[in-house]
């Protein structure tokens, strides 16, 4: 479908790094991000900015260690990337 192509090629242009990350991370990409959350593995969502209006967002991590899930959307689709916070 064309949302599938249209994933794949957002989610060639979005960088998070560091990962695995220790208390900050940052998100990076060419099309400005609407929205970020990230859960944890059970699928809670433990942060949440409904409204970053950025192309380079820094999030500030409070979580425990452990494997999370970001979804960032923009206006060209979202994408869910995994990472690991390790302190």
């Amino acid at each position: 479908s064309p949302t599938a192509i249209n994933n794949e090629e957002q989610s060639s242009e979005i960088s998070i790094f560091p990962n695995p990350a220790n208390d900050v991370i940052t998100v990076a990409g060419e099309a400005i991000i609407n929205e970020l959350s990230l859960s944890n593995a059970l699928g809670e969502i433990v942060l949440s900015d409904k409204n970053p209006n950025c192309r380079s967002c820094v999030i500030h991590l409070q979580q425990d260690n452990g494997i999370y899930f970001l979804n960032i959307r923009t206006e060209e689709g979202s994408i869910t990337r995994k990472m690991i916070i390790q302190k």
